[in-house]
């Protein structure tokens, strides 16, 4: 006789997780880096997280009386089973030492439960012959990959050199409160350099936004600085390329392909070697909400504090608790909230890349107001400063230069003075340097001019 089967979960598992972050409300951070709500099966476990979660974002502290009235808020309250069932779970287990073993055990059942998900959209896609084999394989690969994707998150932080970790380690970093982004036309509108707020760097798709982060990066490691980037749109491998490519020089396109020239390789070889003492993490997290970035961000900063966080990019983001169909503006006021939270919790610089709106596009001045950000929301109540990259031309259907001139403008400046500056941008070697004047090859009409 054939065994029944079940959907895998584990009810006591549940339990005993919030259980454990009832005796300990501290460990939620930790356990929030492991569990999303859609990990619990069981829905009024899933209702409690939940509360956990306002509760945290609210910054309120968790106890069975707060989560009590939040559930009765959002009038779960009653179909959880009532205050008495909050109780029960307080008493479900002695002690939370072992929460990360049972949050393992929800987490897995989880991953399951998905890979069971796939399946049978993989089953439906096989047997629906309507469906061309090339799509139906593609569809069967992103349900595979929406399965695997919890899997494989932890794995999707890597060190640029965890070699060198524990000599750093050992070594006392002077603390600064500016850190200087070594563009010195920026520096002196923000006063020196970076402290601890939230920047968001905005500009329309091509103006180097992910280019200017990413070099911001490199110059604060350069300095001994220790940050995350979280990229929710390319791999660690992707950013790494373009970091190679700024540092070394080297246009991208070889570096990507492989195809470096003999005189390519000392200065490949050489920003290898330096880019090995950087204490950089390369975070890849595709579905990255405020929650998975605080929580990992806290487990990073208990190894040793975070100097920056980079975020690229901010309208990539969705919080937990809002579906497809809530309104986004909110959702995005809430995400700015939360990282404003982010940055003031960890005492430094969160930068967050944001887009524009294509209303900047259609009006003649092509320089970007505040109200450009798109889904502004609070996005610009809630930042420090707001860094406007814009140029003035859109290279339409035309080859980009090999260097142009990016304006840099600090619309928002909380703490000091708005203005604005220009970068030479060197797309073929993705790196943005201190402006310097070149003269330019006229255009056919002039010259058509000059020779009249």
């Amino acid at each position: 006789m054939t065994e029944s089967l079940t959907i895998p979960h584990s009810r006591e598992a549940e339990e005993a997780v919030l259980g454990s972050v009832f005796i300990n409300p501290d460990i939620y951070h930790e356990l929030a880096g492991q569990l999303a709500a859609n990990d619990f099966y069981i829905h009024r476990l899933r209702f409690v997280w939940q509360a956990f979660e306002r509760l945290v974002g609210q910054g309120i502290a968790i106890d069975s009386l707060t989560v009590t009235e939040s559930l009765e808020q959002t009038g779960q309250l009653d179909e959880i089973g009532g205050p008495a069932f909050l109780t029960s779970l307080l008493n479900a287990v002695p002690t939370s030492l072992n929460a990360d073993s049972y949050a393992q055990i929800v987490a897995a059942t989880s991953i399951r439960r998905k890979m069971l998900k796939a399946a049978n959209r993989i089953a439906e896609l096989s047997y629906d012959e309507k469906q061309s084999v090339d799509n139906a394989y593609a569809e069967s690969l992103k349900a595979l990959g929406e399965a695997g994707r919890s899997l494989g998150s932890d794995d999707s932080a890597a060190s640029i050199s965890d070699a060198i970790r524990e000599h750093f380690n050992q070594i006392e970093q002077p603390v600064q409160s500016v850190m200087p982004t070594l563009w010195t036309r920026l520096d002196e509108l923000l006063d020196g350099g970076l402290t601890p707020g939230l920047y968001i760097p905005a500009g329309r798709p091509g103006t180097g936004k992910s280019v200017f982060m990413l070099n911001l990066s490199s110059q604060l490691c350069q300095s001994g600085k220790r940050g995350a980037i979280f990229s929710l749109e390319m791999s660690n491998r992707q950013n790494l390329d373009r970091i190679l490519a700024s540092q070394a020089k080297i246009p991208l396109s070889r570096i990507k392909k492989h195809k470096l020239l003999d005189d390519d390789w000392p200065a490949y070889v050489k920003t290898i070697e330096a880019l090995e003492q950087w204490d950089l993490i390369l975070h890849y997290v595709p579905g990255l909400t405020p929650e998975k970035l605080r929580s990992t961000c806290l487990r990073l900063a208990a190894e040793r504090p975070l100097d920056f966080v980079v975020v690229d990019y901010l309208q990539l983001m969705h919080a937990d608790g809002f579906k497809s169909h809530d309104n986004r503006v909110q959702e995005l006021s809430y995400i700015s909230r939360q990282l404003k939270m982010i940055s003031g919790e960890l005492d430094c610089p969160v930068i967050a890349a944001s887009q524009l709106s294509r209303a900047v596009e259609q009006r003649r001045e092509r320089r970007p107001i505040l109200s450009d950000l798109r889904d502004s929301g609070s996005i610009e109540q809630d930042s420090d400063v707001v860094i406007f990259l814009w140029t003035e031309h859109d290279f339409e259907g035309e080859e980009r230069p090999e260097q142009q001139a990016v304006h840099v403008t600090v619309s928002k400046n909380r703490d000091g003075q708005v203005g604005e500056t220009r970068l030479n941008f060197h797309g073929k070697i993705a790196r943005m340097e201190n402006f310097q004047p070149t003269e330019t090859a006229p255009s056919p009409a002039a010259r058509a001019v000059r020779a009249f």
